[in-house]
């Protein structure tokens, strides 16, 4: 009988909340944000409520408004298509609210939790 795999996305976002909980009154989680009705989606899209409070948690201290996370486990790697596909899913979720400019781009962020060192991405 195979062992069962590990859910990696599940993992990092319950890892994340644990981090964040006593802040979670701040930050509203979506695990596998779709961005269109096409499948495309984003790992975890955590939308901070309020910039006015400091977290004073590592990760918080990169967060602004919208912060979409790609998450890679032990048996992948964040390769140059990734971080592409992943760049070109954040002007996606940027252009999917109704309004010219609606979300000011340097509001958003993106950050790639993986369990090891992409070569091929620096090597890029």
């Amino acid at each position: 009988m195979p062992s069962p795999r590990t859910n990696w996305h599940e993992a990092v976002t319950c890892a994340i909340q644990i981090d964040l909980r006593e802040y979670s009154h701040l930050l509203d989680y979506q695990t596998e944000h779709y961005l269109s009705p096409n499948k495309n989606r984003i790992d975890l899209l955590i939308i901070r409520k309020q910039l006015d409070i400091h977290i004073p948690k590592h990760i918080a201290s990169l967060f602004r408004i919208h912060n979409l996370f790609e998450i890679k486990g032990l048996h992948s790697t964040l390769s140059p298509d990734t971080y592409y596909k992943t760049n070109g899913h954040a002007g996606y979720y940027i252009n999917t609210f109704p309004g010219t400019n609606a979300i000011d781009r340097r509001e958003v962020t993106l950050s790639f939790p993986t369990f090891r060192y992409p070569k091929l991405l620096f090597k890029h």
